[in-house]
């Protein structure tokens, strides 16, 4: 870890803080002379380890920076949260700081968008980042949707689970206006159906029809076969049961064989399994388990 002389130290005496939370970093001295040192903290991978004890820091030096954004802090953030766009809950608190660097950050985040570098998990949270800025500055809101309409409609960058993803942020925007591309992606069989269900389902989000015409699909049993038996093997569990079930099933499952899979057994995992993107829960969200538990004191650990 770097050595970080004060004020910027005493970030790391600092705790855990809510998204929504911005602390008064001026009043404890920290100014535009702490910019580098501030920088370094950001992106500082000791700090960034959930294990370490100053976990919180990076992302009070986020905030901290935001107020004296320039060129070379909106670039070095947007780079960090391509890097780390697979982190639990860091990309949910460098989203709301990116949206305040607003018009700054906005070119060279749509130069990393629409770059080929970019992989498809840290284009999406980019586009997480543009659709919350249409939740505090509207005026974007057009601008946004005919940016992820190019992304759609980029037949060279098809990934299913993507497209998926940005169908829906054009349902959280309710962008009505991008049926088009969103009916093309469908038919040229460029969307995974675990993100927002099928067309029908996407036309009655958008609401472009009052219900289904076919009857609904189980898109998750579907892909998981086993989920529709587990569902109904522990449906009249208390989530204290279902916890433990599932914990003796993993348990059962890793005991079953000494042997390490082969390079051939791989090659079949990576070929034959569908791939499912993890659901972004942060540390302080509600458990997706429904324990009624934060996710950083229950499943999380």
């Amino acid at each position: 870890m770097t050595h970080y002389a004060k004020p910027v130290s005493d970030l790391l005496t600092l705790n855990e803080f809510a998204i929504d939370d911005w602390l008064d970093y001026p009043a404890m001295g920290i100014n535009e002379n702490h910019r580098e040192a501030l920088l370094a903290m950001a992106c500082d991978e000791t700090l960034l380890n959930a294990d370490n004890p100053h976990y919180w820091a990076p992302r009070h030096a986020i905030r901290a920076l935001t107020s004296m954004a320039d060129h070379q802090i909106a670039t070095t953030l947007l780079d960090l949260i391509i890097l780390r766009c697979d982190d639990s809950d860091f990309p949910d608190y460098l989203i709301p700081a990116l949206v305040q660097m607003m018009p700054l950050a906005w070119k060279p985040l749509i130069s990393r968008l629409e770059s080929p570098d970019t992989d498809w998990p840290g284009r999406d949270r980019l586009t997480t980042v543009l659709t919350q800025l249409t939740r505090s500055q509207p005026d974007y809101r057009h601008q946004v949707i005919q940016i992820i309409c190019r992304q759609l409609d980029d037949h060279q960058n098809d990934y299913r689970m993507y497209n998926g993803c940005l169908i829906l942020s054009l349902i959280d925007l309710e962008a009505k206006e991008a049926i088009e591309s969103i009916r093309a992606a469908f038919a040229r069989d460029a969307v995974d159906y675990l993100c927002a269900g099928d067309l029908e389902d996407v036309e009655v989000a958008l609401g472009l029809r009052d219900e289904r015409a076919t009857p609904p699909r189980d898109h998750m049993g579907k892909a998981f076969p086993f989920l529709v038996e587990l569902r109904e093997a522990m449906k009249d569990l208390s989530d204290d049961e279902k916890l433990e079930a599932l914990g003796r099933m993993i348990s059962g499952a890793k005991g079953e064989s000494s042997e390490e899979p082969s390079e051939q057994d791989d090659d079949w995992m990576e070929t034959s399994m569908p791939t499912v993107k993890a659901v972004k829960v942060g540390r302080n969200d509600p458990c997706p388990c429904g324990s009624g538990k934060k996710h950083k004191k229950c499943c999380l650990n």
